[in-house]
C-alpha cells in the first residue's frame, strides 16, 4: 500500500496495461506502475477545474470532471482539457453508453416545480445535445444495455408507473413496458438479452429484450426489500442487496435462487461483480466486503467506504479508503484469493 494524493482519492481505475490510475482531490492525477509505489507519473488537472464536485473516469479511462454546471473531459496522460459540456443543470448524474461515448445525464427540475420531474438528457462526444426526455418522476436509477445501448428508464405520466426503452442517438421510445408495481431498480444482462427490475413490493422481475421484448421471464417475491441489483457477466444471474443484510443470487432465466450470503450490512449502496465473475464487493457508509460466489460466502471485510477498481484479469483489486486516525487515504492493492 502506499499514499496516493495528499487529500481524498476521488476516481480509480486499471488501465489495459494493468498500471493504475488515480485522480485526487488535491488536484493531481497519478498513473502507478509496478513495483506500485516507486514508480509514478504525475499530471496536474487544469486550475480551472480544481473546484469540483465529481471525478470519474470512462470506460475508455478518459477522466471527466463535473463542476456545478460543466463536465470537462481530460486527456489523464496530458492533463488536456479535450471536451466541455456546458450550461447543464446542477445535480448531474453521469451514464456511460457504449458507441461514440454518447454520455446521459441526470438534471432535476427547480424546486419551484409543483410535481416532481427530472429531465434526462443525452449528449454526443462534442458535447453537442442529442436528445432530452421528461420522465415524469426523479430519475433514481436507470439502465443502459452495455450492448446496443439502449436506455430503460422508469417513467409515470399520470400516475402510472413505466418502463421506457429509448435509443442512445436520438431518444425516440422503442418499447414501453408496463410493470405491475413501481420500478425502484434496473439492470440490463452483460448479453443485452434481458432486463432485470427491483419492485416497491419487493418482488424481482425480469423481462426479455432480446426475442419477444417486455416478455415476462418470471417475477419471484424477495425476502425483503432490495437496496441494489446488479448483473452477472455471465449474462446468467444477477444479485441483489437487502434490508435484511444478505446478499442473494438469482437464476435470470427462470428465477431460482442460488444462494444466499450473509453481509450483516443493510446499508448497501454499491455492488460490483469483478471481471471475471467469480467476486461480488459490495460497500456501504459502514463496511465493504468482497464475496466469493463459488465458496458462497464473504473472503474479505473492510471497515468504512471505499473506491474500489478490478484489474482486467479480476484477480488484483485496488481500493483507497479514509484512514481510522485521520491521516491521508493510501491505495492498497489486494492479490485475490479464498481463504
Amino acid at each position: 500500500y502506499w499514499q496516493a494524493h495528499e487529500d481524498a482519492t476521488s476516481a480509480i481505475r486499471f488501465l489495459d496495461d494493468d498500471s493504475l490510475i488515480t485522480g485526487g482531490a488535491d488536484g493531481r492525477i497519478c498513473i502507478w506502475h509496478k513495483p506500485w509505489a516507486s514508480n509514478q507519473r504525475e499530471v496536474h488537472i487544469p486550475a480551472e477545474l480544481t473546484d469540483w464536485r465529481s471525478l470519474s473516469f470512462s470506460p475508455e479511462s478518459l477522466l471527466y470532471v463535473g463542476l456545478d454546471t460543466e463536465i470537462h473531459v481530460v486527456d489523464p496522460s496530458n492533463g488536456r482539457i479535450m471536451e466541455a459540456f456546458a450550461n447543464l443543470t446542477s445535480g448531474h448524474k453521469l451514464w456511460n453508453a457504449p458507441g461514440n461515448r454518447m454520455i446521459s445525464y441526470e438534471a432535476p427540475l427547480p424546486s419551484n416545480v409543483d410535481s416532481p420531474s427530472s429531465l434526462v438528457t443525452m449528449y454526443d462526444e462534442k458535447g453537442v445535445l442529442q436528445w432530452e426526455r421528461d420522465q415524469g418522476i426523479r430519475i433514481p436509477h436507470a439502465a443502459v444495455s452495455p450492448v446496443s445501448g439502449l436506455v430503460a428508464l422508469p417513467s409515470r405520466p399520470k400516475q402510472i408507473s413505466l418502463v421506457e426503452i429509448v435509443r442512445p442517438e436520438d431518444g425516440h421510445l422503442l418499447h414501453r413496458i408496463v410493470p405491475p408495481q413501481r420500478v425502484n431498480l434496473l439492470a440490463f444482462a452483460s448479453t443485452g438479452q434481458w432486463l432485470a427490475a427491483c419492485l416497491a413490493t419487493s418482488e424481482l422481475i425480469v423481462w426479455d429484450t432480446a426475442n419477444d421484448f417486455g416478455r415476462v421471464r418470471f417475477t419471484m417475491s424477495m425476502p425483503d426489500e432490495a437496496r441494489q441489483l446488479a448483473a452477472h457477466p455471465d449474462g446468467r444471474r444477477v444479485a441483489t442487496s437487502h434490508v435484511d443484510g444478505y446478499i442473494r443470487i438469482w437464476d435470470a432465466m427462470d428465477g431460482r435462487l442460488e444462494s444466499e450470503m450473509a453481509s450483516g450490512d443493510h446499508l448497501i449502496g454499491r455492488m460490483q461483480f469483478s471481471p471475471d465473475g467469480e467476486y461480488l464487493i459490495c460497500t456501504s457508509i459502514n463496511t465493504s466486503t468482497i464475496f466469493s460466489l463459488d465458496a458462497k460466502r464473504r473472503i474479505g471485510v473492510i471497515k468504512g467506504p471505499l473506491l474500489f477498481a478490478f484489474s482486467a484479469n479480476g484477480r488484483q483489486m485496488a481500493i483507497c479508503r479514509a484512514e481510522p486516525d485521520g491521516s491521508s487515504p493510501r491505495v492498497v492493492i489486494w492479490n485475490i484469493a479464498v481463504k
